[in-house]
């Protein structure tokens, strides 16, 4: 999978990550050489992202400017797939403390891959199976 490819597929997980704000930083001559490929706040929390594939291997700029970020009390890591940011967001705790409907939603999401239809049919069950289980026998419609 090629690197473009692989930072598409990030930033439509961080996409679904409630309380996320991310953008792709753009290379370039009118970019900062050495910046993260994706940038974020989750939650008040400051995160980079280094895209690379598998092979890939970060640049001594791009290790400086990660130890800068860190130094600075933000994260940085470089990541190969969405299963690695994933895994740095469960390590950094930050999703644990969602409200229950945003933590299903972020579940929905890995289990449809990211298929935005499969997800909103998924979130709808979701929801009717939360409102069931506290009492509610009501048919939920998708308009509720």
């Amino acid at each position: 999978m090629a690197e473009r490819d692989i930072v598409n597929a990030i930033m439509r997980y961080l996409k679904s990550v409630p309380e996320c704000f991310c953008w792709k930083e753009h290379g370039g001559m009118y970019g900062t050489a050495g910046l993260p490929d994706i940038i974020c706040c989750i939650k008040g929390r400051f995160i980079a992202f280094e895209v690379k594939t598998a092979s890939g291997r970060l640049t001594k700029l791009q290790e400086a400017t990660m130890r800068k970020i860190r130094d600075a009390k933000g994260e940085a890591f470089k990541v190969t797939s969405v299963g690695d940011v994933r895994t740095v967001l469960d390590g950094l705790s930050i999703l644990e403390n969602l409200e229950v409907g945003a933590r299903d939603s972020v579940e929905i999401h890995r289990q449809t891959g990211g298929d935005d239809r499969r997800h909103q049919g998924l979130q709808q069950h979701a929801e009717c199976h939360q409102h069931h289980t506290a009492g509610d026998k009501r048919t939920l419609r998708p308009d509720d």
